[in-house]
């Protein structure tokens, strides 16, 4: 070997080495960062009844972690994020009617213009804090993989 060349044989073990060791290790960061996006967007939800709030919940697989709402649960939980594209009909389906309240009297009609729903995004707020967070935790995992600290 030359006085100009590098012997990289211990770093190449030492990476070797981490990998046996780095899925529980990401599974676990994953797993803190999702229950951190679940808070954040829990505090950014919108509460009217906290169904919302309440449903926005973690699924961990072997191999995954996700955040998010079931929509059969918050069937509105898309609206909330996302808002609507302005005004939208809503028509009576299961009876003849609607029924609502307007100033103490109750009114049916056989369809609404409903005049459409802000967004009040709460999972994309989580997921930028998350971003911003990600760098530097995964970049502590891998010395503390790389170094030995298992």
């Amino acid at each position: 070997m030359s006085s100009n060349s590098l012997d990289f044989s211990e770093l190449a073990e030492d990476l070797k080495d981490a990998g046996k060791h780095a899925e529980p290790q990401i599974m676990d960061l994953l797993e803190q960062f999702a229950e951190k996006i679940q808070a954040d967007a829990q505090s950014y939800a919108p509460v009217d009844t906290g169904k919302l709030r309440s449903n926005i919940l973690i699924k961990k697989t072997d191999d995954s972690v996700t955040v998010g709402v079931n929509l059969d649960t918050v069937p509105y939980a898309g609206f909330q994020e996302y808002g609507t594209q302005g005004p939208y009909e809503i028509r009576a389906k299961n009876k003849k009617a609607l029924a609502f309240k307007v100033g103490g009297a109750t009114v049916f009609r056989k369809k609404v213009m409903h005049p459409g729903v802000k967004a009040h995004p709460y999972i994309r707020p989580a997921m930028e804090q998350f971003l911003n967070e990600l760098g530097p935790a995964a970049a502590d995992v891998g010395v503390n993989l790389i170094g030995g600290k298992k």
